[in-house]
């Protein structure tokens, strides 16, 4: 992969003094698997990408399956400017990402799995006076035609990312990413003490999918998961709104997938969204 032309700056603060920020009234998160096929109509769907980030204007960004490529294209987009991101792995082929405001002076953290075969880890950001702790993961992935569906790996992993973030000390603790979670084989989110799912919380009986076959006329087959959630134990904020983001076709821009159909294999043009997954936004208001 080529050089950045723009590395974005990470600043490190010093977590050890008392005096804890000022605490905004509204605080939003975003996440975003931003899908690494790099031959499906990349510049415009990173495109796609920016203009649901410059839109929603959060305060914390959340991606996942990001490449090089991905990253570089990202970071050339005005939006980013204002954020300070998290440091990645040269050598990985493709990553998590956390971006937080600049004003809230976020330490960049990271911890590998050590049961992930996928090279999967935990990145997270801590503000001064351990107000805020935001994480986010890309747990073991789930595949259709894999007989191992990695169910034990993904509950450990999820366990030990909440409890990573419940024990860093702060007051504000949000987890958002792709859980790859599937209740048929997974079972119902086993969280700690303190934590809610906030799709469930304020939309409760609705399904939410964030990978969805059915809808996304990108895809083919009949896979409906929600697999992008958010989770947050909170003590002076509430959810008050979540809504998935990038749900529809960019304007003009289609794509070539061949498949098998009936035993033999098709090819046809289908519309090109942001994303194989829709984005998962929120807002928090202080109470």
């Amino acid at each position: 992969v080529g050089g950045m032309t723009r590395m974005m700056a990470v600043h490190v603060v010093d977590l050890t003094h008392e005096e804890a920020m000022d605490k905004p009234r509204e605080l939003s998160v975003l996440t975003y698997n931003v899908w690494f096929a790099e031959n499906v109509a990349l510049e415009a769907r990173m495109r796609g990408i920016g203009e649901v980030v410059g839109t929603k204007a959060p305060d914390v960004v959340c991606f996942q399956e990001a490449t090089h490529r991905i990253w570089q294209i990202l970071q050339m987009q005005d939006w980013t400017k204002q954020y300070r991101a998290s440091p990645v792995d040269p050598q990985a082929s493709y990553f998590v990402v956390i971006l937080v405001k600049g004003d809230m002076e976020p330490t960049f953290h990271k911890e590998k799995f050590p049961n992930s075969t996928m090279g999967r880890e935990l990145v997270w950001a801590q503000t001064p006076g351990n107000t805020f702790a935001f994480g986010t993961a890309h747990l073991e992935s789930y595949t259709v035609d894999d007989r191992n569906p990695h169910s034990v790996e993904r509950k450990e992993q999820l366990r030990r990312s909440l409890r990573r973030l419940e024990v860093s000390g702060a007051a504000e603790v949000f987890f958002a990413g792709d859980t790859n979670w599937n209740e048929r084989l997974d079972g119902q989110v086993q969280m700690p003490e303190g934590f809610t799912d906030v799709w469930q919380q304020l939309h409760p009986g609705e399904p939410g999918y964030t990978y969805d076959a059915k809808q996304n006329d990108m895809l083919r087959g009949y896979l409906r998961q929600r697999f992008d959630r958010i989770f947050v134990k909170l003590k002076d904020y509430r959810p008050i709104h979540i809504e998935l983001v990038g749900t529809t076709p960019l304007p003009g821009v289609t794509y070539m997938k061949t498949a098998m159909v009936r035993g033999r294999m098709e090819s046809a043009s289908h519309p090109v969204l942001p994303s194989d997954h829709y984005g998962v936004f929120s807002r928090f208001v202080h109470v």
